[in-house]
C-alpha cells in the first residue's frame, strides 16, 4: 500500500509584532485542520479548517481567562498530534493536546490537561468555545438528544450551512459520553457562536483532563454517524493517550475501583514486522487483581492469564490493517476494567531490489527480470508497469522487461533514453526504478581461438573433444557458438555435424559421442555470435589415426613399402583424457606403412 505522509505545513503570516503560524494536519478523507500555534493567540484553535469551516473554533478558556500559553507547541504520535506548553490558569497547570489521526477518521481530539499542583483542591470552570465558517445561515442537523435544540442535555450536536453536501463541510461537535463521569454545565448555539462548559475540581496532585472532538464530514449523514460513533469512545479516539485515560472526566473511561489497565507499546507498525503489545496494569486500591487477554478480539477474556506481554510474529501482518487486543483486570473485590488496544499495521510500499542494465548494444534483448521486496510476502503480490521507455519496450506480468534496439535506437554521445518501471503491491503502496540507458552500436565479436585438435596433428583418440579459447565482445554481449566438422573443407559433404551452444568460461568445447573412423583427415571451424552478429569462421584440420602401438590391423601388405604422404606424426592428445604434443618418432614401424596405403 503507498503510505499517506502526514501533511505537516507550518504557514507564517506577517504581523506588526507577533508572528502568527498553524500547524496543518489533514484526516484520511482530505479534510484541513489548520491548528493555531501563535503565541497569544488562542493556541489550539481551529482557524478555518476545510472551505471555511470555522472561523476561529476550539479555543479555551479556565475561570474566564483564556488559554495563550507561551512558547511553540511540540509533535508527537509520530507528527499525528500537537502538545501545546503548559500555562498556569486558575492556579492549575493547563496544557492543550490536539491530535488527527492519520486513518480511521475525519477529526480531531482535544486534551484539555488541567494538573493541580497546590496542596489544596482547586474548583474552575473550563469553557470550550467558537465561531463556525456558516456564519447566520448555521442550522443544527442533529443531536445526541435526538433533536435539533443544542441544551445542556447533549453531549453532541452537528451543524452545517444551508446546503446538504455542499458549501462548508458538515460539522460535529462531541463533547460528552453517554454517561460521563462529569457533564456539563452548559451548552449553547447562538448563531454561529457554540460554547460548552463544565464545572470541574482537580484535588491536590491531581489531574482532570476534559476530551472532545471536532468533526468534518461530506455530508450531514456522514457527520450525525461519527458523532455518535465518537461518543462510544472506539479505540481509535484512545490512541496515544492511556497516561490520560483514568483522568478523563467527559466520557466514562475509567471504572471506579477498579484495576486501571495501560499499554505502554506503540499503536502502529509497519506490515511484516513483529508486533508487541505491553501492558502495565495498578490499582488504586492496592488491591490484588488477576488479569487476561481478548486475543482474536471476539469479546471473550481468559487467553494468557497474567503475562504482561503479547507478540504477534514478524511476516505475519499486511497492510493497511488493524489488529485489536484487549486485556481484563479483575481486583479482588471483584471490580472489573476492560482495555482495548487498536495497533495500526501500516503499509510499506514495495522496494525494487534488482540493478538495471545501464548499456544494452542493438539487437539484444535488455532481459531485465525486475526482483522486488516486500515486507507482506505472498501477501502482496507485485504488479509490474512500464512507466516510460522507448516504442517496443515491454513489460510482462512477472517482471520481465524486455526491449530488442534497432539501429535507429543507438544513442550519440551524451544522450541517453529514461527508463521508468513502477511495482504495486495492491494495497496502494508502489515503488519506482528510474534509470538513463544508453544504446551502443553493435560490435561483432572477435573469432573464437581454436585450441586443439589443430594444425593437421594426427590424433590417437576417435572421440576427441573440439575445444577453443573464448571470443572477446566490445559490447560484453552473451556469447554463443556454432561448431562445425566435416571430412570436406568446404563443409559439405554429407558426412557434416554441426553444434550450437553457449559460452563455457574460458574455453568452450564439444565432445563427440561416437567415434569417428580412422585414418582420415578431419576438419572443424568455429565461429561466435553475439545475439544479432557473428564472427568470422577459424578453421583447423586434424587426423584420427590407429594406435601404432597396437599390433597390426592387417599383416598382408608388403611391411617395407611406405607411402609418399599421409598423417602426420601422432599426438597423445590434450585436454582431459592425455597430454602432450605430437611428435614423430625417430623410425616408424614396418606395419605403420601398411596402415597408411
Amino acid at each position: 500500500m503507498r503510505r499517506l505522509a502526514p501533511l505537516l505545513v507550518l504557514v507564517l503570516a506577517a504581523a506588526p509584532s507577533t508572528a502568527l503560524a498553524q500547524i496543518n494536519l489533514t484526516s484520511e478523507g482530505g479534510f484541513l485542520f489548520d491548528i493555531e500555534d501563535a503565541t497569544g493567540f488562542a493556541p489550539g484553535s481551529l482557524s478555518n479548517g476545510t472551505t471555511d469551516a470555522y472561523d476561529s473554533c476550539y479555543r479555551l478558556n479556565v475561570g474566564g481567562a483564556e488559554y495563550s500559553a507561551i512558547g511553540s507547541a511540540t509533535m508527537s504520535l509520530g507528527g499525528r498530534q500537537v502538545e501545546f506548553p503548559a500555562e498556569t490558569l486558575s492556579g492549575l497547570l493547563v496544557r492543550r493536546l490536539v491530535y488527527v489521526p492519520a486513518t480511521g477518521g475525519d477529526y480531531a481530539r482535544y486534551l484539555e490537561v488541567l494538573e493541580n499542583t497546590g496542596g489544596s483542591a482547586v474548583t474552575t470552570t473550563v469553557e470550550v468555545f467558537g465561531n463556525l465558517g456558516s456564519d447566520g445561515g448555521t442550522v443544527v442537523t442533529g443531536s445526541s438528544s435526538g433533536d435539533s435544540v443544542v441544551s445542556v442535555a447533549d453531549g453532541w450536536f452537528a451543524t452545517d450551512d444551508g446546503i446538504d453536501a455542499g458549501g462548508d463541510p458538515s460539522l460535529a461537535h462531541v463533547f460528552a459520553g453517554s454517561s460521563p463521569p462529569l457533564s456539563p454545565i452548559a451548552v449553547s448555539l447562538s448563531s454561529d457562536n457554540l460554547s460548552y462548559s463544565w464545572s470541574v475540581t482537580v484535588p491536590p496532585g491531581g489531574r482532570v483532563v476534559v476530551m472532545h472532538f471536532a468533526v468534518q464530514a461530506r455530508d450531514r449523514a456522514t457527520s450525525l454517524a461519527e458523532a455518535r460513533r465518537l461518543a462510544e469512545v472506539p479505540d481509535d479516539t484512545l490512541m496515544g493517550i492511556d497516561d490520560y485515560l483514568d483522568d478523563v472526566v467527559s466520557f466514562g473511561i475509567a471504572v471506579p475501583g477498579a484495576p486501571r489497565p495501560r499499554f505502554t507499546s506503540d499503536f502502529e507498525a509497519d506490515e511484516g514486522d513483529e508486533i508487541v503489545v505491553e501492558v502495565a496494569i495498578e490499582d488504586p486500591e492496592g488491591d490484588s487483581f488477576t488479569f487476561s487477554w481478548d486475543l482474536d478480539d471476539d469479546g471473550s477474556f481468559g487467553e494468557m492469564p497474567g503475562v504482561d506481554t503479547v507478540r504477534i510474529p514478524a511476516g505475519t501482518t499486511d497492510g493497511p490493517d488493524a489488529i485489536r487486543v484487549g486485556v481484563e483486570a479483575t481486583d479482588s473485590a471483584g471490580n472489573r476494567a476492560q482495555r482495548y488496544r487498536t495497533v495500526r499495521i501500516v503499509n510499506v510500499e514495495p522496494r525494487i531490489t534488482s540493478t538495471p542494465p545501464l548499456v544494452i548494444s542493438v539487437g539484444v534483448d535488455l532481459a531485465y527480470q525486475v526482483t522486488v521486496d516486500d515486507p507482506a510476502g505472498e501477501a502482496d503480490p507485485p504488479s509490474f508497469t512500464l512507466v516510460h521507455g522507448p516504442a517496443r519496450m515491454t513489460m510482462s506480468d512477472t517482471g520481465l522487461l524486455s526491449w530488442v534496439p534497432t539501429e535507429s535506437d543507438v544513442t550519440v554521445a551524451g544522450e541517453t533514453l529514461a527508463i521508468e518501471i513502477a511495482v504495486d503491491d495492491g494495497d496502494d503502496g508502489m515503488g519506482t526504478q528510474r534509470w538513463d540507458l544508453m544504446v551502443s552500436p553493435n560490435h561483432a565479436p572477435s573469432p573464437p581461438i581454436l585450441a586443439y585438435p589443430i594444425d593437421n596433428v594426427a590424433i590417437l583418440d576417435p572421440m576427441p573433444r573440439l575445444a577453443f579459447q573464448n571470443s572477446e565482445d566490445q559490447d560484453l554481449d552473451p556469447l554463443t557458438y556454432t561448431i562445425q566438422l566435416d571430412t570436406a573443407d568446404s563443409f559439405d559433404s554429407p558426412d557434416l555435424v554441426e553444434w550450437n551452444l553457449p559460452e563455457m568460461p574460458g574455453f568452450t568445447s564439444v565432445t563427440l559421442e561416437a567415434p569417428l573412423p580412422l585414418d582420415q583427415l578431419y576438419h572443424w571451424r568455429a565461429r561466435a555470435n553475439d545475439g544479432t552478429t557473428d564472427s568470422e569462421w577459424r578453421q583447423t584440420s586434424f587426423w584420427v589415426v590407429y594406435d601404432p602401438l597396437l599390433p597390426p590391423r592387417d599383416a598382408g601388405v608388403d611391411a617395407g613399402e611406405m607411402p609418399d604422404a599421409g598423417p602426420p606424426a601422432v599426438d597423445a592428445g590434450m585436454m582431459e583424457g592425455g597430454g602432450g604434443c605430437a611428435a614423430a618418432p625417430a623410425r616408424a614401424p614396418a606395419w605403420l606403412g601398411l596402415l597408411l596405403v
